[in-house]
């Protein structure tokens, strides 16, 4: 049946019949008496079908690769310390950038603190992890309050396989196979808190602004590179105003 002694496993069963409901029962069978042997936890009943998307979530509850919260009292400004820690338990912990003039003090954010990048030279550098390296799909999700809408003012890049940032329109973009491309939303006011997300499948880059989806862009991930992760920052250009 698949199951496995003394592991825990999540099951989900679906029922399309119409009339009325049988009598719900747990760790008991009412048709033959059958009973359960083991742990049960968290029983779930919906009022619909779920997606296997959602089942997915379910199982592993949409557990990120990487999450910074920004809320440290403090960084060091070194390049080589690890003091902008990772949530997710993925240890993706960066350091502050540059040396000696990085940022060491975080602001009020959206929630609790936030980082603010100067769009001269402060970045955070996350050492390079397969982890990191999202070439079949990926989520990116970041809060926002822009200083100035510039070209290329970018939220996070790993290099030439990913990036997502703002461009002097108050649009979002995405930048990896080929040209750069945007929603042409124009959302992204400076001075507010924005949160902005791009989905990519390899194939469709999908732009949301505050909950709204924006628009769709035919454009895929690059190959994985050996490149550091960077947040503010893309070798070139860098962000203007706060992420958190």
């Amino acid at each position: 049946n698949g199951s496995t002694a003394n592991e825990w496993q999540q099951f989900y069963a679906e029922n399309h019949a119409s009339g009325a409901p049988p009598k719900i029962t747990i760790n008991y069978s009412t048709s033959t008496p059958y009973y359960y042997n083991g742990s049960i936890d968290n029983v779930e009943i919906f009022n619909s079908v779920r997606t296997p998307a959602q089942i997915s979530w379910d199982y592993n509850r949409g557990g990120p690769v990487a999450f910074w919260k920004f809320d440290e009292s403090s960084w060091t400004n070194n390049c080589s310390t690890d003091t902008v820690f990772d949530s997710s338990g993925q240890d993706n912990h960066g350091d502050s950038c540059p040396n000696t003039t990085g940022q060491t003090t975080p602001e009020t954010g959206k929630y609790n603190n936030a980082i603010h990048f100067d769009d001269s030279d402060d970045y955070v550098t996350i050492p390079d992890d397969s982890s990191l390296d999202l070439t079949s799909g990926l989520t990116i999700s970041a809060w926002v309050n822009t200083d100035a809408n510039e070209a290329d003012n970018v939220i996070v890049s790993k290099g030439t396989s990913y990036e997502m940032g703002i461009n002097a329109d108050g649009d979002i973009y995405w930048d990896g196979v080929g040209a750069q491309v945007d929603d042409g939303s124009a959302r992204v006011l400076t001075g507010t808190w924005h949160h902005i997300v791009i989905t990519n499948d390899d194939t469709t880059a999908t732009y949301y602004v505050d909950g709204i989806k924006t628009a769709v862009s035919s454009a895929g991930i690059d190959a994985d590179n050996a490149t550091a992760f960077t947040i503010g920052y893309d070798g070139t250009n860098y962000f203007d105003g706060l992420i958190d």
